[in-house]
């Protein structure tokens, strides 16, 4: 655990990335309680515009749907973690950060040239944490 004053840096980006786990657990929660509803509405439009409807596709979209709100659910699960354990000071939390950013890097990359500032701010928040102060921080 910290055994140092906690730089304002990772305040900052504690704050941030609890701010964003929640996001992403209300946005799990909306699209597990609309997918239904969404799955309906896309048949029904396939429907209307004359298209064949594939039986039990909107299962398949509704599957899908759910999966993706499960991912969402974890990932804000895994920020509100990550989040507290920088707020505290844990080495486990300045490592989880660095392997995230460093997977932030990699898809910024994929989704060049849209992933340009994902990049630029993974690898700030890279530099950041190397800094001594912040290592120092974290007992690393």
């Amino acid at each position: 655990m910290a055994q140092t004053i906690r730089p304002i840096g990772v305040s900052v980006l504690a704050v941030l990335v609890a701010l964003a786990g929640i996001l992403a657990l209300i946005g799990a929660v909306v699209l597990g309680v609309v997918a239904g509803t969404m799955t309906e509405f896309i048949e029904s439009m396939i429907v209307e515009y004359g298209g064949l409807v594939i039986p039990d596709v909107s299962g398949f979209f509704q599957g899908m749907l759910l999966v993706i709100a499960a991912v969402v659910a974890v990932v804000g699960i895994l920020a509100l973690v990550d989040a507290y354990g920088l707020w505290v000071g844990a080495g486990w939390a300045w490592w989880l950060t660095i392997i995230l950013s460093a997977l932030g890097i990699i898809g910024g990359i994929v989704s060049l040239p849209g992933g340009i500032v994902a990049i630029f701010i993974d690898a700030l928040i890279i530099y950041y944490f190397t800094r001594s102060y912040v290592k120092e921080f974290f007992g690393i």
